[in-house]
C-alpha cells in the first residue's frame, strides 16, 4: 500500500472506528449491566446535589414517633392505638381543613378488644370518620399469584371499605441490592389498573388525575433531599395533632397530609439513594411521590439522539487526542476531556435536573482509545519490526524499545549520558581451563554468566557485552535514572550474597566462579550509543570513566577485595551502602589519582564496623606519613587489603620518599 493510499485509509480509521463505537455502546447502554453501572453515577448525584427547595410544601408528614408513642401511653394509651385515636386524628385534621389524609398504615383486620374500650365501638368510630371525610385514603396490600402477577389484595377492614372512596396500594419493589428507585404508579390486578397510595391520594383531590391509570406505570422517584423532621419535608407529631389547639393547626388548610410510622421500634424504613443501610421513612416515601405527581416533577431523561452526538464526538475527540505526539498530553487530554463531561453533567442535573449519562461517553472513550492503540500496534511499520527482530537478540529489551520507538536513531555516535558502568572478572579463570575440553569450558561460563546476568538484570542493569569470562554492564541507560550508582551496587551486593549461598555451590566449579568473581564500579559522564560501522555496530558506552570501572575490577587483585568503587560511584550512595575507603591510586597510564572504596554490604548487615573505622584511621595516619603507628594498626586488622598496606608502610618506612602525598602509583593493569 502506498503512503497516501495509507494515510487516506487512516483517515477513514480515525472516523468509522469512534462511530462504531459510539453505536455499539449506545446498544450496550440499553443492557440491564450497563444500565446498573450509570445507576451508581445517578445515586451519587442524588446524594451529593440535594433540591429540598423543589419539593411541594403543601405536603406534611405526620409522624407517629417515639414521643407520640411516650406520650399516649403516658395517657393509658398503649401501642396499637385504638382505632377511636385515628377517628379523632381525621376530625382534627378535617377541621384544620387539610385537603386529603393519606394513611401509610394498615387496617386489615377488626380493632382488638381491650379492657377501656370495645373494638366494635372504636372501628365503628373510625369508619363514621372515615364516611365524613371523602378523602381520607387507606393502605392495601397487593398478593402476587404463581405467575407473578398480583392475583388478590389485602383490603382494609370491611367496615372502612364501605366508607372509603379511596385505597391504594403500598408494594413497594426495590431495585437489585435492595434500594427503592421506582415506583409502580398502578399495578395490573385482574386485568384493571390498582393506583398506590400516592396516586390515590392525588385522585382524592383532583378527579383529573384518573388519567394517569392510562399511562406508563413505572416512575423513577424524584429524590429531593435527606428524610427526617430535619429534612425535607415539614414534620408533625401525631401526638400535636390530638392535643394542639385548633388555632395551632391552621396552617394544615389546603395541605395533603401524610401519616405514617416514624417509631424505630416499628420498622418502617426502606434503602434509598438518599440514604444507607435502609433509614428513609417509608411514608416520606409516600410523600416524595406525591410531591412529583402534584407537581409534575420527574427526571427529564437525556434524548437519544443528543445522547448519540455525545458520544460519537466523544470518539472522535479520543482519537484525535491519540494523535498527539506527546504520550503524556495525550492521556492528559483524554481524562480531561471525561471529567468535563462529567462536569457538565453534574452542571445540568443541579440547576435542570436533567440526566445526562456519564457511563457511555467515560466508555466510548476507554474503547476509542483501546482500539486506537491495538491499530496502532497491528499496523507498525516493517523497518520497526525488523529493528526488533534483530536487536532483540543482542541488547536489553529497553534498548530494543528505545529503537524501534524512534528508528531514526540507530546511526552511527552516541550522546552524553550520567550512569554508572559494572565490570566483573573471574579470579584464575585460566588456571581452570587448563586441561579442560572446549565444551566443558563453554558449559561451565554460561551457566555462570546466565546467573551473573539475570542479577543484572534484575536490577535494571544493560547487559553490555560478555568480556570472554565476564560482563560489561551499564546503569542508568538507555532509560536515564537519577539512582544509578545505586541500582549497580545493589547489583554487586546480590551476587555477592548469591555467591555465599548454596545455590551458588551446586557445583565445585560454579562455587570457584561466583566466589572468585571481582567487580568494579564507576560512575560519571560516558558516551552511549550505536558504536561501530555501516554494516555492524553495538550499543556500548566509551569514556574515562568506562575505562576506570575496568581497571577497578583488576584492582581487586592487589587487595585482596571483591568489590571496588570510584570516588564518583561513592558520592552517590547514600547511608543504606556500608563502605571502606581502601586508598588513593593512580592506574597505569592515568596521571590523575583516584580515591577508592570497597562496597561492603548494606547497613543492618553483620559487618564489622569497628574494623572499618581503624582500616580508615590507619589510612589517614599512612597518607599523613606516620608509617610506623599507621602499619601497627593495619597489623591489627586480620583482612588481605590490610596486610597489604602494613606490608607498605614497612616498605615505605625503610625509604620513605621526599615527594610522598598519600598516593600509590599502580604499575600493572
Amino acid at each position: 500500500m502506498s503512503g497516501s493510499n495509507e494515510r487516506v485509509m487512516n483517515r477513514v480509521l480515525n472516523i468509522l472506528l469512534p462511530v462504531g463505537v459510539a453505536f455499539g455502546v449506545l446498544l450496550m447502554s440499553r443492557t440491564a449491566p450497563f444500565q446498573s453501572l450509570e445507576t451508581i453515577t445517578t445515586d451519587a448525584r442524588f446524594s451529593t446535589f440535594p433540591s429540598p427547595d423543589l419539593a411541594d410544601t403543601n405536603i406534611v408528614i405526620v409522624a407517629i414517633d417515639n414521643g407520640s408513642l411516650d406520650l399516649l401511653a403516658g395517657n393509658g394509651l398503649n401501642w396499637p392505638w385504638s382505632r377511636d385515636v385515628y377517628a379523632r386524628a381525621i376530625q382534627v385534621l378535617d377541621n384544620a381543613g387539610v385537603q386529603a389524609t393519606l394513611f401509610d398504615l394498615l387496617f386489615f383486620d377488626a380493632d382488638i378488644n381491650r379492657s377501656e374500650t370495645d373494638s366494635e365501638r372504636t372501628d365503628a368510630q373510625f369508619a363514621r370518620a372515615l364516611a365524613s371525610s371523602p378523602r381520607s385514603v387507606l393502605a392495601a396490600e397487593l398478593i402476587p399469584g404463581r405467575d407473578g402477577r398480583f392475583a388478590d389484595a389485602r383490603l382494609p377492614h370491611w367496615q372502612f371499605m364501605d366508607s372509603l372512596r379511596f385505597v391504594g396500594a403500598t408494594n413497594l419493589t426495590p431495585d437489585p441490592g435492595g434500594v427503592v428507585r421506582h415506583i409502580d404508579l398502578w399495578h395490573d390486578l385482574g386485568g384493571g389498573p390498582f393506583p398506590s397510595i400516592a396516586l390515590a391520594a392525588l385522585m382524592a383531590t383532583d378527579s383529573a388525575e384518573f388519567h394517569r391509570l392510562h399511562e406508563p406505570a413505572r416512575h423513577r422517584i424524584h429524590w429531593y433531599g435527606a428524610p427526617g423532621p430535619e429534612g425535607t419535608f415539614r414534620y408533625i407529631p401525631f401526638s400535636a395533632i390530638l392535643f394542639a389547639s385548633e388555632d395551632s393547626l391552621a396552617f394544615l388548610r389546603g395541605k395533603t397530609v401524610v401519616i405514617g410510622a416514624y417509631a424505630s421500634g416499628l420498622l418502617d424504613f426502606k434503602a434509598t439513594p438518599m440514604t444507607s443501610g435502609g433509614a428513609y421513612p417509608g411514608m416520606e416515601i409516600w410523600a416524595t411521590v406525591l410531591s412529583n405527581l402534584s407537581q409534575d416533577d420527574f427526571i427529564r431523561p437525556w434524548p437519544v439522539w443528543a445522547e448519540w452526538l455525545l458520544l460519537t464526538g466523544m470518539g472522535l475527540l479520543t482519537v484525535f487526542l491519540f494523535r498527539v505526539p506527546s504520550v503524556g498530553w495525550s492521556i492528559l487530554g483524554v481524562v480531561s476531556a471525561n471529567l468535563v463531561v462529567i462536569v457538565f453533567a453534574l452542571v445540568i442535573w443541579d440547576h435542570l435536573r436533567i440526566m445526562m449519562p456519564v457511563t457511555g461517553p467515560i466508555m466510548v472513550s476507554v474503547l476509542s482509545h483501546a482500539s486506537v492503540a491495538a491499530i496502532s500496534y497491528v499496523q507498525e511499520g516493517r523497518a520497526r519490526r525488523e529493528i526488533r527482530a534483530i536487536f532483540s537478540r543482542y541488547v536489553h529489551p529497553d534498548v530494543v524499545e528505545s529503537l524501534t520507538a524512534s528508528p531514526n536513531n540507530i546511526r552511527m555516535g552516541g550522546d552524553l549520558a550520567q550512569a554508572t558502568i559494572l565490570f566483573t572478572d573471574i579470579d584464575q579463570f585460566t588456571q581452570y581451563a587448563e586441561g579442560k575440553a572446549p565444551t566443558e569450558v563453554v558449559a561451565d561460563l554460561n551457566r555462570y554468566l546466565s546467573a551473573l546476568a539475570d542479577i543484572v538484570l534484575d536490577e535494571g542493569g544493560l547487559l553490555d557485552k560478555f568480556t570472554g569470562d565476564g560482563i560489561m554492564a551499564l546503569f542508568g541507560v538507555p532509560v536515564a535514572r537519577a539512582d544509578h550508582a545505586r541500582m549497580a551496587c545493589h547489583a554487586a551486593l546480590k551476587h555477592l550474597s548469591y555467591s555465599r549461598s548454596p545455590g551458588a555451590a551446586d557445583s565445585a566449579t560454579q562455587a570457584h566462579f561466583h566466589r572468585n568473581t571481582r567487580i568494579g564500579i564507576n560512575s560519571g559522564d560516558i558516551i552511549v550509543g550505536n558504536i561501530g560501522s555501516v554494516r555492524r555496530m553495538d550499543f556500548t558506552a566509551i569514556g574515562d570513566e568506562v575505562n576506570l570501572a575496568g581497571r577497578l575490577e583488576g584492582v581487586n587483585k592487589i587487595y585482596g577485595t571483591r568489590i571496588l568503587i570510584g570516588e564518583n560511584t561513592r558520592a552517590l550512595l547514600g547511608p543504606e551502602f556500608i563502605v571502606r575507603e581502601i586508598d588513593t591510586i593512580t592506574v597505569m597510564g592515568k596521571a590523575k589519582s583516584n580515591r577508592i572504596f570497597e562496597l561492603v554490604g548494606l547497613a543492618g548487615d553483620s559487618i564489622d564496623l569497628d574494623g572499618i573505622k581503624t582500616y580508615e584511621t590507619a589510612l589517614q595516619m599512612y597518607r599523613e606519613g606516620d608509617f610506623d603507628e599507621a602499619g601497627a594498626r593495619f597489623r591489627s586488622l586480620s583482612d588481605t587489603a590490610s596486610a597489604v598496606m602494613a606490608d607498605r608502610c614497612v616498605q615505605l618506612n625503610t625509604a620513605p620518599p621526599s615527594d610522598w602525598n598519600g598516593v600509590y602509583n599502580l604499575t600493572t593493569k
